[in-house]
């Protein structure tokens, strides 16, 4: 029983602990009208049931859609696109990769960080290489100072020696034309 009839019942006179006569004297058409609003609740909330229903799956959709837009997929692995080659300036091993599968990139991007353990190795080394070719130089260097002044004294003492063989020669061509002539005197 509703509010609606026992108001209804109330302002006739009529009392809930009526009798089953009581309630078939009334009229039918006035039980009907009591389940009327009770079915019309019912049939509102299906339709707007329904629509509810529509719209989430019409969302579901379009974020599927969404999220996959752009996107190939297919049963043999055999995909239309570019390749690019893509080379390093200097090789070592890679320590960490900056970009996910299938991301976009442009020219330019970093897209690995390699490990600078190796990198630093190898620089340490050709610091140490400069340093001993530095050290090669300056000892060449004065190597060549010593070798330039030792030359110079060599020079000045051959060009003494030759002085004083000629010198001899002089003294002791004079001598030995002296013998000569002294020879041939006594020869004669």
């Amino acid at each position: 029983m509703t509010v609606t009839s026992r108001t209804k019942r109330i302002a006739s006179g009529s009392s809930d602990s009526e009798s089953p006569q009581g309630e078939s004297a009334r009229p039918q058409s006035e039980r009907a009208a009591e389940k009327a609003p009770a079915t019309k609740g019912k049939g509102k909330k299906a339709p707007k049931l329904m629509v509810g229903l529509l719209a989430v799956a019409a969302l579901i959709a379009l974020t599927v859609w969404f999220l996959g837009r752009g996107k190939e997929s297919t049963d043999n692995a055999q995909v239309e696109g570019h390749v690019v080659t893509v080379s390093v300036r200097t090789p070592g091993q890679v320590a960490k990769v900056l970009v996910a599968d299938n991301q976009r990139v442009k020219e330019g991007d970093v897209l690995v960080e390699l490990d600078l353990d190796e990198l630093k190795a190898r620089l340490a080394a050709a610091k140490a290489n400069r340093l001993a070719a530095e050290a090669s130089l300056a000892l060449a260097r004065a190597q060549l100072d010593l070798t330039q002044k030792t030359t110079s004294a060599s020079i000045r003492q051959a060009r003494g020696g030759v002085s004083q063989a000629a010198s001899g020669v002089v003294c002791g061509g004079g001598r030995y034309s002296k013998g000569h002539r002294l020879a041939n005197k006594r020869g004669t």
